[in-house]
């Protein structure tokens, strides 16, 4: 999970632990990528509107690396523009922030468990 507010960071990873998910997260869109090209993902979760590069950069560039996660934007400035142009690069969801628990663990189920099945 990839989001350089601290308090969404850390609720939202202590909201997928409880739902049994091992998680790992990045304060900032550099760190999630460096991260995401060491290691196997079945879903990343990404803020869009970060310092340095956004959340959109950072599809940009997994995609352009052949990180093969499932990718979930996350925002509280989503547009339906925005929506469209992540999915066209590669996300497999939008979520708007806030949300609610319940919405973001079922996204992230249907999310992981196409993950599991492709591969």
């Amino acid at each position: 999970m990839i989001d350089d507010d601290h308090g969404v960071r850390d609720s939202t990873a202590r909201m997928l632990r409880g739902a049994g998910y091992t998680v790992e997260t990045a304060p900032s869109g550099e760190d999630g990528v460096t991260a995401a090209r060491g290691n196997t993902f079945d879903v990343i979760l990404s803020d869009m509107r970060m310092p340095g590069i956004s959340g959109m950069d950072v599809l940009k560039r997994l995609r352009e690396a052949r990180v093969d996660s499932a990718f979930i934007v996350m925002t509280g400035f989503g547009t339906i523009d925005t929506a469209v142009e992540a999915m066209k690069l590669g996300a497999v969801d939008f979520v708007q922030k806030p949300f609610l628990r319940d919405e973001l663990l079922m996204r992230v189920k249907s999310a992981a468990d196409r993950r599991q099945l492709a591969r």
